[in-house]
């Protein structure tokens, strides 16, 4: 097991000045043409992407990139990949492994988002989700939970039971994150263990024996519930 956790930031909304300190060009070009109900989401995402990015290069390899710098390439129903442009000297083999090797995971819910990224090679590969939490129907609940998590979840008191089956979600969805699928995957293939009091619990596959991955949630301010794990591979 993946002792140490990747590097990861949270962006709330709009906290700060993004075009100049993030943006490169070519992004506040894409930003401004992008429809008004769609830029809160993608401008937290990109400075949750490249903060989470910038924090795990300066902290376990001292090298500090400016976020500008730091490219983020949206891809359909896959991760998003990094690039680092206009870097000068140092290695450049690892800047290549850098786009390569790094692994990035990015989940955004009511003008926040959480981002994770790390080398594969060191963390395994990465997932993270971001979903308010909130109740969901008896009905939809049966469509993506297990009979032994539905028993779980049964188990905890009906105050609870929102919180609960949120943070089961978005472990599901963080897994098939990682491994690269989504939800092109359904989510009852995938089996979850649950601390709620030690806010962690293991999730795998269901068909092929122990969990896994051990994942962490927490509670935000505004009320989602954010979700991360590693995979060893």
């Amino acid at each position: 097991m993946v002792n140490r956790l990747p590097e990861y930031a949270i962006c709330l909304g709009m906290e700060c000045g993004f075009e100049a300190e993030y943006l490169s060009e070519s992004e506040a070009v894409l930003l401004r043409s992008l429809h008004e109900s769609r830029k809160v989401d993608w401008i937290v995402g990109r400075v949750a992407a490249k903060r989470a990015v910038r924090a795990y290069l300066l902290g376990r390899y001292a090298i500090d990139v400016p976020f500008s710098a730091i490219g983020i390439i949206s891809r359909p129903l896959r991760k998003p990949t990094v690039v680092i442009r206009g870097r000068s000297g140092g290695d450049p083999s690892f800047w290549q492994r850098a786009g390569v090797e790094m692994d990035l995971s990015l989940s955004h819910s009511d003008g926040v988002a959480v981002a994770a990224a790390s080398f594969i090679a060191e963390t395994g590969l990465i997932g993270v989700d971001l979903e308010r939490s909130r109740a969901f129907s008896r009905d939809f609940l049966e469509e993506f939970l297990t009979p032994v998590e539905l028993l779980m979840l049964d188990g905890y008191p009906e105050s609870d039971r929102g919180l609960v089956s949120t943070i089961l979600w978005c472990a599901k969805e963080s897994y098939l994150k990682a491994i690269g699928s989504g939800l092109c995957r359904h989510p009852k293939t995938v089996d979850v263990t649950l601390e709620l009091d030690r806010k962690s619990g293991m999730i795998g596959e269901l068909s092929s024996g122990p969990p896994e991955a051990e994942f962490f949630w927490e509670l935000l301010p505004n009320g989602c519930v954010f979700v991360i794990l590693t995979l060893p591979i």
